[in-house]
Formats: C-alpha cells, sequence, structure tokens
C-alpha cells in the first residue's frame, strides 16, 4: 500500500514537472511571436551608418535635366535567373526598389525596402532599408547611379551600410537603368518616413507628421 502511495505520488510529480515545461516552452513561443510582431525595428549598426535623409528642399533643387519617376533594370541579363528590379525616385526625396511594380501600384505602396536619395552632379546615391519584423534577415543597402542622359542611369555600385569590404562590383551583371514612362506610381508615404532621424530637418519631419494626422 506504501510503496503504490509513493508511486502515485512520484508518478504525479513527474506529470506536474512535464505540465510545467510544456506551459514553459508554449510561453516562449509566444512571447517570440509578440517580439516578432512588434513592427520593424532598424538595428542601431545601420542607424550609425545612415548619412542620406529627407530633404524635399534639396532634391527639388538638383532635379535639372533627371526625370524623376520609375527606372527598371534586369539582374543576370542573358540567364535563366534574369530578374527585373525597378526603382522608384520621388520629387521628395524618397527612394524605393521592388521586382513587382504592378503590385506596389494595386496596393498604392512601397512598402518594401524604401528610403532616400540625393544628387551630387551626375551621381545619385540611395541608402534603403528592407521592412522586416524583428526576427527575420535584416539589411540596409546603399545604391550608386551614374546619369548617362535624361532617361538611362548606370549602376555602378551597391554595398550593405557600413560594409568595409572592397570588394570589386561586378557590372557585366546589370543592363544600363531604363526610365520607364508610366502614369501611374505608388503613393511614396514610406515606412521608415515615421522616423525622425531619417529627416535632414527636424521641422520638414514635423510636417510630414502633421500631414498624416490630417489625413487620418
Amino acid at each position: 500500500m506504501y510503496c503504490s502511495r509513493v508511486h502515485i505520488a512520484t508518478t504525479g510529480f513527474i506529470t506536474d514537472i512535464h505540465c510545467f515545461s510544456r506551459m514553459r516552452i508554449v510561453l516562449y513561443f509566444f512571447l517570440i511571436f509578440l517580439y516578432g510582431c512588434a513592427g520593424p525595428h532598424i538595428p542601431r549598426k545601420y542607424v550609425k551608418y545612415a548619412t542620406i535623409g529627407f530633404d524635399p528642399g534639396h532634391v527639388a533643387n538638383q532635379a535639372q535635366s533627371f526625370k524623376m519617376g520609375a527606372y527598371f533594370h534586369i539582374e543576370n541579363a542573358g540567364t535563366s535567373q534574369e530578374l527585373k528590379i525597378y526603382y522608384l525616385f520621388y520629387p521628395d526625396g524618397t527612394f524605393a526598389e521592388h521586382t513587382d511594380l504592378a503590385a506596389m501600384i494595386s496596393y498604392n505602396s512601397i512598402n518594401g525596402r524604401c528610403g532616400a536619395y540625393t544628387r551630387l552632379g551626375d551621381t545619385i546615391i540611395a541608402q534603403s532599408y528592407n521592412y522586416k519584423f524583428r526576427l527575420t534577415a535584416y539589411s540596409g543597402r546603399e545604391h550608386w547611379f551614374l546619369k548617362m542622359d535624361s532617361s538611362t542611369l548606370q549602376l555602378i555600385d551597391v554595398k550593405l551600410l557600413g560594409d568595409q569590404l572592397t570588394t570589386p562590383f561586378d557590372r557585366s551583371r546589370y543592363t544600363s537603368v531604363k526610365f520607364l514612362d508610366t502614369d501611374t506610381l505608388p503613393d511614396c508615404n514610406c515606412w521608415v518616413k515615421k522616423y525622425k532621424w531619417m529627416w535632414d530637418q527636424e521641422e520638414d519631419w514635423r510636417k510630414y507628421q502633421e500631414s498624416i494626422a490630417n489625413s487620418k
């Protein structure tokens, strides 16, 4: 009788341990889910290397002989892995990169990889960030384009923000970046615009926040 009670008590204790362990595992994954759904998060290292912010006035003054709008080129041209990539340049300095322009127009959104760009003579430099949750891969990227004529750019460099590697950029993988004549572009309200550090002038950031609030 005594042995049976000991056995029952021991079995119950082990069962409680197993239940507690399962509860801890469930709680652990639940917390991970909540953390991952907390929204996009830009790591500090990318903020540190971000050198291009939104400056609508500066970009507007640099718009001579440069067509703003949608451009595209082919990556891995002539191979079985050809990929058409679209680049969008907006008058307020917003830059976006996507592989499906039709989807962006359909959803009227560029909430994917987006950021800001600036011009230095015939060179256009864009820094962009991909929209990811906290638990997924993240990257900040910098593109350098050279203006060939009023409707053609050449991609001359692509690198990760903060990347100090000196690996030569292989231009042969890409075709020229051609202007795409389209009447419709998605809205330029990029998700990174909500961050004050993405703006060169705090006043411009405040005006943007007010415009978003008034549109609701």
